[in-house]
């Protein structure tokens, strides 16, 4: 191989094109060595503020003024919470205490001031508390539920003591109290609360001790009282009392990312191009006047400018519509509005690299019909597993311990659940074509003889997806249905019928064994589980 990287080319194209390589490295390399240089700040050149300035406070200030920083700290929380889970204890029909009392729990909420008399868990307040609580602990490094309980009278009993159920130095819990009331609940945010003191030694050493409320009706930036004659108030609170809520862990248990700052360049883009915009259609959208004087006059022409200035201010402010001149004719500059969305649209797909999410859902333009379904199905995936390792571990589990330790909630004997109803939510023509997808899987199946490797029951559950309660529910209408038309055989054509009183595996195994249905001990004109 020849070492000649030139080929045939001549002196003078080589020397040409060595300076074009020498010229396009320099050019490159002055360009990293730009980025790179000690004495230069990127985040000062961009306006972007520091780590260091970056405070809970900002946070929600952003989040309270600008709808691009709302919709990072809300849309995951409204998503995921979109459908409200389950808490259980078993899964039979029949209620335990444990579930009797959680079902009942939102009635006690706030019943010394009012009598709550809606139950159930949907539309609850005590679900709308726990959301809020999410929202609030994103904008921050974390927030925190308050347990307003009955035992607290402000006397013998404070907010900064240990809680029900726990022992005096609040580091264990020593039994299980009864007869405690929740009667509120309320949320903050970090700007809010300050931990004040930590476990240094022992089993919880690291963990909050103690915490600092501040419990107001008062506007953080303003100032602003929003509520008259009601004080500010700052309260010690015992952790046994809070149930402690981070989103975007890393190192710590306690602390964590707050979910603007790994965007907050792009939220600063945003504001400044939402703004340059703004103001370029206010200076652009009116043209600009210009006042040129006669060209004979050349340059001794002498312009009276506090007079234009008084002629356009009557024009643009009164209803004259005319402008006097002499020696010279006012003229109007055009001018350009550049359109600001090809710098929107890239910053807000990085957002949504960031977020996991498709743009579309991000810019609320669609709940299912304007998205793929792919993106749908992969948001609502990633929803999902928000619910199962974030809100349910750190949230809601924690919230009915706490509960079950203070007496509000009684011991489960085998213990608690929570199920979260399918998220995936389909379209009507979605849920039409898997209606009919059902039907011929179905039909295939009776039609195939698929009774003979797969009983009915694993069928409906393990193929078409059924529970196992909505599967015996299923084959017990099936049996009704044939039972009714039992003196009408014609209207048998067509129903999946269900065997006689015998044990349906018993007889689909001698089925198989034998071939021979008599063996089964069904009759002649009656097939088993549907079997035509």
């Amino acid at each position: 191989m020849s070492d000649n990287i030139f080929g045939d080319l001549s002196a003078s194209d080589r020397e040409v094109l060595g300076d074009l390589t020498f010229n396009a490295y320099y050019h490159r390399r002055e360009i990293q060595d730009k980025l790179s240089h000690p004495k230069r700040d990127l985040y000062q050149d961009c306006g972007y503020p520091e780590s260091s300035e970056l405070s809970a406070a900002k946070f929600l200030d952003l989040y309270e003024r600008f709808p691009i920083a709302t919709r990072v700290i809300d849309l995951p929380v409204d998503e995921s919470w979109r459908i409200q889970p389950v808490v259980f204890e078993t899964k039979e029909l029949e209620e335990t205490e444990f579930e009797k009392a959680w079902n009942t729990l939102n009635q006690s909420l706030y019943s010394q001031v009012e009598t709550n008399h809606h139950i159930g868990d949907h539309g609850s307040l005590l679900w709308e508390v726990c959301k809020r609580a999410d929202k609030l602990s994103r904008i921050g490094s974390f927030g925190i539920l308050l347990l307003e309980l009955s035992d607290v009278d402000g006397e013998n009993v404070t907010y900064d003591k240990p809680a029900p159920g726990f022992s005096l130095s609040g580091e264990e819990s020593v039994s299980n109290a009864t007869d405690t009331t929740l009667v509120g609940l309320r949320c903050f945010d970090e700007t809010h609360v300050d931990i004040v003191e930590w476990y240094t030694e022992g089993l919880l050493n690291g963990r909050p001790k103690m915490y600092s409320v501040t419990i107001s009706e008062t506007d953080n930036s303003t100032g602003e009282h929003h509520a008259i004659g009601v004080t500010t108030q700052d309260v010690q609170v015992h952790w046994t009392r809070i149930v402690h809520l981070a989103d975007g862990l890393t190192n710590s248990e306690f602390i964590g990312t707050p979910a603007l700052k790994p965007v907050v360049n792009e939220i600063m883009d945003l504001r400044k191009v939402f703004g340059a915009s703004g103001e370029g259609y206010w200076r652009m959208a009116f043209p600009w006047l210009s006042f040129e004087s006669h060209p004979n006059l050349g340059g001794k022409a002498t312009i009276d400018k506090d007079a234009l200035s008084e002629e356009v201010e009557r024009a643009k402010n009164t209803l004259e519509r005319y402008m006097a001149t002499v020696g010279g004719s006012w003229k109007t500059i055009a001018g350009t509005v550049t359109d600001p969305k090809p710098h929107i649209d890239p910053r807000i797909s990085a957002i949504c690299v960031y977020l996991g999410c498709p743009v579309r859902i991000f810019n609320g333009s669609e709940r299912g019909e304007l998205a793929s379904s792919t993106d749908k199905d992969s948001w609502d995936e990633r929803m999902i597993m928000r619910q199962t390792s974030y809100i349910t571990p750190k949230i809601i589990a924690p919230l009915v311990n706490r509960l079950i330790t203070t007496g509000v909630l009684p011991v489960p004997a085998q213990g608690f659940g929570v199920n979260w109803p399918d998220l995936t939510t389909l379209s009507l023509q979605s849920k039409a074509t898997w209606a009919v997808t059902q039907v011929n899987a179905i039909t295939k199946y009776v039609q195939g003889g698929g009774d003979y490797l797969i009983s009915p029951g694993h069928f409906l559950t393990k193929v078409l997806g059924f529970s196992p309660q909505e599967s015996q529910e299923i084959l017990d209408h099936t049996q009704e249905h044939i039972d009714e038309g039992i003196d009408d055989p014609d209207a048998l054509i067509g129903r999946i019928p269900v065997p006689e009183p015998v044990d349906v595996d018993d007889a689909i195994l001698k089925k198989r064994d034998s071939g021979k249905k008599e063996e089964a001990g069904l009759d002649k004109q009656e097939k088993v589980s549907g079997n035509e």
